[in-house]
């Protein structure tokens, strides 16, 4: 897949979904945020890709399907799917991006190593809405666990991806107050 077209499919989405949530309940102004954060990051990306920075382009597609893929998981939204994996990325960066690329890799795989460290789950064990905050926390692990894996062989643009949607995925599900930051705030979009 290009990074065109995760863009593509990352509005697409985020032009199809609807609310799975009553609009008179608190959980719809979840699912307007969320809507909001994965469509300014769709617009983002779109911008950064005009102006041949594919990659911040990508990394702004993968956060925003990150908070889309939260909303999926608490049952926010209705008329879409979330995605299974992140999808391969078959192209590679202009050779001037190569340094940014490695610099934005590092910084976000520090960044969003402090930020698992720093949350903790909100609800109390016997919160229905409990295991949503473990799965969310493990989406962020397992990404960045997945992101160690993926820049060891080499592929750095894939791996900020898989760093890029795991902390959307973590973002996502502190808006969503299933965690809560005990550190380090500044890591977070709250």
């Amino acid at each position: 897949m290009s990074i065109q077209a995760l863009g593509e499919a990352l509005w697409d989405k985020t032009e199809k979904v609807r609310p799975a949530v009553s609009r008179s309940g608190f959980y719809y102004a979840l699912y307007h945020e969320m809507i909001e954060m994965a469509g300014a990051y769709a617009s983002d990306g779109f911008r950064f890709y005009d102006e041949g920075d594919s990659v911040n382009a990508h990394a702004a597609f993968t956060y925003g399907f990150g908070w889309l893929d939260c909303g999926c998981l608490l049952g926010i939204f209705s008329d879409i799917e979330p995605l299974d994996e992140i999808p391969s990325i078959g192209e590679k960066v202009a050779p001037k991006l190569d340094e940014h690329l490695r610099e934005k890799t590092s910084r976000y795989h520090r960044m969003l190593t402090t930020a698992v460290e720093s949350v903790a789950i909100n609800p109390e064990e016997e919160s229905p809405v409990h295991e949503a905050a473990e799965m969310v926390l493990f989406k962020a692990e397992r990404y960045l666990r997945k992101a160690e894996k993926t820049i060891k062989t080499g592929d750095l643009l894939q791996a900020l991806g898989e760093l890029s949607y795991g902390y959307g995925f973590l973002d996502a599900g502190i808006r969503a107050g299933l965690l809560r930051v005990r550190k380090n705030r500044h890591l977070f979009t709250i």
